[in-house]
């Protein structure tokens, strides 16, 4: 039996595999976590990392009228990294923009070489975070989320 269906819905079915991917690396992470086991680390050049990273969420962003921009010096150094946790970072970051954000607005990605290490920044056009929060922005499920769960900043 053979079932068509809509380009939309075509979207959706490509990208599953990418989030299946992404959840098994969420799971394998916390398995990692939770052991000794050192982590796995890779030489990678930062900038074409977040790019496709960032490619994976730009629709998504789209939706709600939001730009994810990347500016990159051009002689960054590749870096050592945890591709699964480094990923996860820049998730939970974008992420947690994009909610605070919630339409109508603009997320700036910036790397920076100095020297043999490369600084990020990420910013967003949103209010920032209160100043009495500061100190919790750590702490797992902190700030509670109107639309679920929160993973704030772990």
């Amino acid at each position: 039996m053979s079932k068509k269906y809509n380009k939309d819905q075509d979207e959706l079915f490509d990208f599953i595999p990418e989030e299946v991917e992404r959840l098994n690396a969420i799971l394998t992470g916390y398995l990692e976590f939770a052991s000794l086991e050192p982590k796995r680390k890779k030489e990678e050049d930062l900038g074409s990392f977040l790019e496709r990273t960032i490619g994976q969420l730009k629709k998504e962003f789209a939706k709600q009228n939001i730009t994810i921009e990347l500016k990159t010096d051009e002689d960054l150094p590749k870096v050592q990294i945890n591709p699964v946790g480094i990923k996860q970072v820049i998730l939970n970051l974008l992420m947690n923009a994009k909610e605070a954000i919630e339409r109508d607005g603009n997320i700036r990605i910036k790397l920076q070489s100095q020297k043999d290490w490369v600084h990020m920044e990420v910013e967003d056009n949103e209010r920032g975070i209160k100043k009495k929060d500061l100190r919790q922005i750590f702490t797992p499920f902190f700030p509670p989320s109107p639309n679920g769960v929160d993973w704030g900043f772990t």
